[in-house]
């Protein structure tokens, strides 16, 4: 007879950036400001964008441009960056026209410095440790102050982890954190990042098939042959890797468990799951028939459990999961966890390793891939379920309440009744006609062919010239926003402007296939013209010269935007050199066709957001999980 116990078992999640207790960001119709867990508002002030409280302050702002308010919704650091970053011990990481800086929580700057980029050196650390990169991409360490620890020295610097740092991705070896050459440059051609002591390692000069692992040290603990590895990392000092059987009882592919020295200390024919709190899951040889709801049936293997040194500690589990504490084995099932004697046991805030599954108390959250994205489903009961495109598993439940952001963009929070609270005004997407409002810098794709190109749908060939441009007498570029038009931006339309780009001179102006040539500006609140939109791939050709001969013109499109700063914008085309090339003999002769020029359009009224200046479309994460939290933006890869 199973004893029904409910014992409270607490799981501490591994989070580095926990936001302060007791005060939550929510959204209304009026802006961004601050209530308790009860729905109490806290502070009075609402504004137009905000982020989270951090060491007791949270970047905020009011006019696009970011400062940073404290407990009270007070400005104590005056809205000046583009971006702002949380404060992690008394540091904060900011971007002020276009460059990274950090400041203290006086709002001051901490060093004046000539670096392109700056980032936390530690590997899931916000320890107050740096790597700077150089205008011409060299990397060293700084400290909080700015002094040298490391000279920038080294391409492509990794974050160190375990006190080591890949350089170039492992071709310029390992150093550790006084600069000092663990693994000599080119010895490897590639080496992972470090865990538990071991870091995995390929060579050029090794059959394909064959991987290694390096200690701390720089030494090669053993090489090995493989057919392909689960993961490139050691957890809980233990490998998984899928190798030929050679035992000859098998052709297949067999899967086992490697210790740190590489001894074999388990093997199976079928899939074996990482390590995670010395247990594994991995597939039996038995398998067991489920049936559908409709009557339909299928087998799967049986699912058993195995310790570090390959004992079994069970066997065919029902489970979604398990986890080991205290030489106990717990098993999680879609409502409720029980341990081996079949008590019922209350766990909260607990993040299932294996599959981005997520369990609190009674509410258990399945995860889904979907393509590139998860998706994670909450069963509530046979008929009813809620989907969300992203859930708080880092932090889990803070009094009561899980940070949730729905399929539909909606933001706010889940009670732990499951019911949906706080959340964000819900976005109107049948409205067609409003204005693009994003953080990020976009790369658009206009197309512009020859007038003899037959008009059809994304040729755009150019037009012969209409009365409303023969009074022009010099190349000119027109943004015409008297009227507006809809352009697409992924599956949604936004407002646009009509461009013009005209030549009635005698002379026949080029577009040149993969460069960019459009460049739609606005002014920056120092007054200095920043691009925030740039046309990459303007033509659909391969690398040809586009014409537009006199008297002709191309019409596009450019984006009418909106956000917290009023400003001014503009379009900058930029008509580069056009040469030919000539063989004459055995030299490359060159003949100059036209020089290059530039062009801007008139100026018109603007209202944009001051972060597309510096944030590119390519580097912001795919889902804004919280505002002023961009990590990968943060780690913006050395690139322009």
């Amino acid at each position: 007879m199973r004893v029904f116990l409910i014992i409270s078992f607490f799981l501490i999640l591994n989070n580095l950036t926990a936001q302060d207790e007791g005060i939550f960001l929510f959204e209304s119709s009026q802006g961004y400001s601050y209530i308790n867990n009860e729905g109490e508002q806290l502070i009075d002030n609402y504004f137009y964008r905000a982020g989270r409280f951090f060491e007791g302050k949270a970047a905020a702002s009011t006019n696009g441009y970011v400062g940073y308010i404290d407990m009270t919704g007070e400005l104590t650091i005056p809205s000046i960056y583009e971006y702002a970053l949380p404060f992690y011990n008394g540091i904060a990481k900011v971007w002020k026209d276009g460059k990274p800086y950090l400041i203290n929580k006086d709002g001051q700057i901490i060093f004046e410095h000539n670096y392109r980029y700056i980032d936390y050196a530690i590997y899931d650390s916000f320890e107050p440790i740096f790597i700077v990169t150089t205008q011409n991409y060299k990397s060293g360490v700084i400290n909080a102050n700015g002094s040298l620890i490391i000279d920038t020295i080294f391409y492509n610097l990794s974050q160190f982890s375990e006190g080591l740092s890949i350089i170039d991705n492992g071709r310029g070896g390992v150093i550790n954190l006084q600069g000092e050459q663990i693994v000599p440059m080119n010895l490897y051609n590639s080496i992972s990042r470090y865990s538990c002591g071991r870091a995995l390692v390929k060579s050029d000069k090794w059959d394909h098939f064959y991987i290694g692992f390096i200690n701390q040290e720089g030494n090669l603990v053993y090489k090995m042959r493989y057919s392909h590895s689960i993961s490139d990392l050691y957890k809980d000092d233990r490998f998984i890797a899928i190798v030929d059987d050679t035992t000859g009882t098998s052709s297949n592919k067999i899967s086992v468990v490697l210790d740190l020295d590489g001894n074999i200390v388990y093997s199976s024919l079928f899939r074996i799951f990482d390590f995670h709190n010395s247990i594994a899951m991995i597939y039996g040889i038995q398998t067991k028939e489920y049936e559908y709801g409709d009557g339909r049936k299928y087998t799967t293997r049986k699912v058993d459990v195995i310790n570090k040194f390959g004992d079994i500690l069970a066997e065919d589990i029902s489970a979604r999961s398990t986890f080991l504490r205290n030489d106990t084995l717990f098993y999680i099932y879609r409502n409720h966890v029980e341990d081996s004697y079949g008590n019922k046991i209350e766990i909260t805030n607990y993040k299932v390793p294996y599959n981005n599954d997520f369990f609190h108390k009674n509410l258990y959250f399945s995860a889904y891939e979907r393509g590139y994205s998860t998706e994670w489903v909450l069963f509530l009961n046979s008929n009813t379920k809620l989907t969300f495109s992203f859930i708080d598993r880092d932090e889990g439940f803070k009094d009561g309440l899980l940070y949730i952001i729905l399929e539909n963009g909606q933001w706010g929070y889940l009670n732990e009744n499951a019911d949906l609270v706080f959340l964000s005004p819900k976005k109107d997407y049948s409205v067609k006609h409003r204005k693009l409002n994003i953080d990020y810098s976009i790369t658009q794709s206009n197309v512009f062919n020859n007038s003899e190109v037959e008009e059809m749908p994304n040729t755009n060939p150019a037009k012969p010239m209409h009365d409303d441009f023969k009074s022009f007498t010099e190349p000119k570029v027109i943004l015409d926003n008297s009227n507006t038009y809809l352009k697409s931006l992924g599956r949604e339309f936004f407002e646009a402007y009509k461009l013009y780009i005209i030549n009635p001179s005698h002379d026949t102006l080029r577009f040149s296939d993969g460069r960019e040539q459009i460049f739609v500006q606005a002014k920056d609140k120092s007054g200095n013209w920043r691009t925030i939109e740039t046309d990459g791939s303007l033509f659909r050709h391969g690398f040809n010269t586009h014409k537009l001969k006199p008297n002709e013109y191309w019409e596009t499109f450019v984006f009418a935007y909106d956000g917290g700063f009023k400003t001014k914008m503009r379009v900058l085309v930029k008509f580069p050199t056009i040469n030919n090339f000539n063989f004459v003999g055995n030299k490359i002769e060159t003949i100059k066709i036209s020089e290059g020029f530039e062009i801007t359009s008139n100026t018109i009224d603007c209202k944009i957001n001051p972060v597309q200046f510096i944030r590119k479309q390519s580097t912001k994460s795919k889902i804004n999980k919280y505002l002023f939290e961009d990590y990968n933006f943060d780690r913006i890869m050395y690139f322009d």
